[in-house]
């Protein structure tokens, strides 16, 4: 119990000494500002919403709370990527990088688990008494599951590393020129600094990226989980300059995420087939988890065909069309 309580102590050190983070309530991205001082704006915002979450996470009483500093944790590190790729020093961020993935890593774990439970909570609750008693093991396993996951989360919410981290990133962000590139031009020659500079290429190079799949449909399941890891990398990207472009890109971003939610369905299939498998190996005449595998099973096999569809919207002239007047409309 007490170093339970320790580990409280110490989150509320790390919300109370970045309580002054916060975005400028104006702030606004636009195309001429210095391309440094936006990403340090976007780090600002992110930092702010990863560190409001934290208590929500730790009592367990809102999934949302873990899953909200999980996104906050991923833009940062889409943030830094966008940075390190045009002002910063790669050095300096790709540190920054790898440890918020680890944080990204110990919280997706918790959610991943949260959502596994109440997936199974909600179909348990559709099923009659005996079978309910027959997924009843099924259910401690994932809540066993679940339980050892959180521990790790607060272990890690409450470690110095993560307090260090924090420290470390909000000196970053409020050191005006900390971590920035001096770029490396010839004489006479002048390099990109405002936003509007790197907009176009870093939006069509990131969507490129998830297109380069089109080469590998219809894809199997492990192609499709990058795949949904790319459709991520392009929306964080049309997300940091959304500010700057016309409200065609708050649709096309949209699109992108319907994708990348399509995509994740598929993922927790395959997650909920692989543990009741593995169950099933311990109780091969336990019907009710048999079922319950049959249906994701099904569920999996209806929303691969269903993914055609929507690949050939994300993938189409019409969608790329629409990309190039958002890119041509930067302001």
């Amino acid at each position: 119990m007490a170093q339970e309580n320790g580990k409280e102590q110490l989150s509320q050190v790390i919300i109370t000494d970045n309580s002054h983070i916060t975005a400028t309530a104006d702030f606004k991205l636009h195309s001429e500002m210095l391309m440094a001082d936006a990403g340090r704006q976007i780090l600002r915002r992110n930092l702010r919403k990863l560190l409001e979450n934290e208590s929500a996470a730790r009592e367990g009483n809102d999934p949302e709370g873990v899953h909200d500093m999980r996104v906050a944790t991923r833009r940062l590190r889409a943030t830094l990527k966008l940075l390190e790729e045009s002002v910063f020093d790669p050095l300096i961020t790709r540190r920054f990088r790898k440890q918020l993935r680890k944080l990204a890593n110990v919280l997706g774990a918790t959610r991943d688990s949260d959502v596994f439970l109440q997936h199974l909570d909600e179909y348990i609750n559709k099923q009659s008494p005996e079978t309910a008693s027959q997924l009843e093991e099924f259910r401690q396993a994932i809540v066993k599951i679940n339980q050892k996951a959180r521990l790790t989360m607060l272990g890690t919410l409450g470690s110095k590393v993560v307090q260090s981290l924090l420290l470390e990133l909000e000196e970053l962000i409020e050191t005006r020129g900390k971590g920035e590139l001096k770029p490396r031009i010839a004489e006479h020659e002048v390099a990109p600094t405002l936003v509007r500079h790197f907009a176009g290429s870093f939006i069509w190079k990131s969507y490129e990226a998830a297109l380069a799949y089109e080469t590998a449909m219809p894809a199997p399941l492990p192609v499709l989980h990058r795949l949904r890891v790319a459709c991520k990398k392009f929306r964080y990207t049309l997300n940091f300059f959304e500010e700057a472009l016309p409200e065609e890109a708050h649709k096309l971003a949209e699109e992108v995420s319907h994708v990348q939610d399509y995509l994740g369905q598929l993922q927790d299939h395959c997650v909920g087939i692989a543990l009741a498998e593995h169950l099933l190996l311990k109780h091969p005449d336990n019907d009710a988890i048999s079922r319950y595998r049959d249906e994701r099973l099904a569920a999996l096999e209806e929303n691969r065909n269903g993914f055609e569809l929507i690949w050939k919207n994300l993938a189409g002239e019409t969608f790329r069309q629409r990309l190039a007047m958002v890119i041509a409309g930067v302001s």
